[in-house]
């Protein structure tokens, strides 16, 4: 498992948890870089779940 933050137009790519990706911190500069290490990497994305605050 790993997610995305794009901070100040930089995409930081993570892994959590699951053993291979605990280690796995990348940075990217385009929108472009990091789908291209998606596809290369024969990753995928699933379905966004994120908690919203009230």
């Amino acid at each position: 498992m790993a997610h995305i933050h794009v901070v100040n137009g930089t995409y930081y790519f993570h892994g959590h948890i699951v053993p291979g990706w605990q280690s796995v911190k990348k940075t990217f500069d385009t929108a472009e870089e990091l789908e291209t290490y998606i596809k290369q990497s024969d990753l995928e994305y699933e379905e966004q779940k994120q908690l919203t605050l009230f």
